[in-house]
């Protein structure tokens, strides 16, 4: 089950990987790479997400999406 901070009290099953390999760089401009899994994957997918224009419900079927947009307007 996953949610947004942006749409609060909403929330959908949305599949996502358990292991991620995250790249990228530090401050520094130095190459870093992580390998996370678990919550913090689910945490990494979900930000990625958001710096692509993405929601956790862009992840669902054409139905469940429409009905999770349906509660986020009531709320």
């Amino acid at each position: 089950e996953e949610g947004c901070l942006s749409c609060p009290g909403v929330t959908a099953d949305v599949e996502r990987p358990s292991q991620v390999v995250i790249k990228g760089m530090d401050r520094d401009g130095n190459d870093v790479k992580l390998e996370v899994e678990g919550a913090l994957a689910r945490i990494f997918q979900h930000e990625c997400d958001h710096l692509h224009g993405k929601f956790f419900f862009d992840h669902l079927n054409p139905i469940k999406r429409q009905l999770v947009k349906a509660r986020i307007r009531r709320t």
